[in-house]
Parts: C-alpha cells; structure tokens; sequence
C-alpha cells in the first residue's frame, strides 16, 4: 500500500484508492484512547482501525463494507510506503 500524507490519501499497490483519511472533528491520534490493536475515539464513539497489521485485501475489504470507517497510518509501518505527491491512479 501507499499513503500520501500531503493528500492524506491510502492506495493499493495497483493505484487504485483504497481510502481518503479524514476526521470531520479533526481529532489527532494523541486524543485516542488505545482499544486492544485498534484506536477509540471518545468524540464520535468510533474505532479507528489500526492497518498496520492489515493486509491490502484485507482493508479493501473492510472499507468496502463500510466506506465510513475510520483507519490510522503510521510511517513506522512495514505494509505501506509513504510517498508524497501520488496521482489520483497510478500503476507500479
């Protein structure tokens, strides 16, 4: 996967978009409260899912199920490249 942290967009290995992160409180993750892997948001009563441990299909498939979930990306993680200035689709 690869995250663009300028556009704050999440993409497959194949470019496609998996996920646009946005918080419409604009919550940073310092304010979440740790839930087993996962992140709580006090403020909207919803976990955060934390991908590192996720595979892409895996998150495909979670965000397809709910297209509202919210999810966290760090840039310690070892399942996503972080790279600036992504297009809207790309191919590798």
């Amino acid at each position: 996967m690869f995250f663009d942290p300028q556009t704050k967009k999440l993409y497959a290995k194949d470019g496609t978009l998996i996920k646009k992160l946005h918080c419409p409180l604009k919550m940073h993750i310092s304010q979440m409260q740790s839930h087993n892997s996962d992140l709580f948001c006090h403020q909207c009563d919803h976990t955060i899912i934390n991908t590192a441990n996720l595979t892409e299909k895996e998150l495909q498939d979670i965000v397809r199920k709910n297209p509202e979930v919210c999810v966290s990306v760090s840039s310690q993680q070892k399942n996503v490249i972080i790279q600036n200035n992504l297009p809207d689709h790309f191919s590798i």
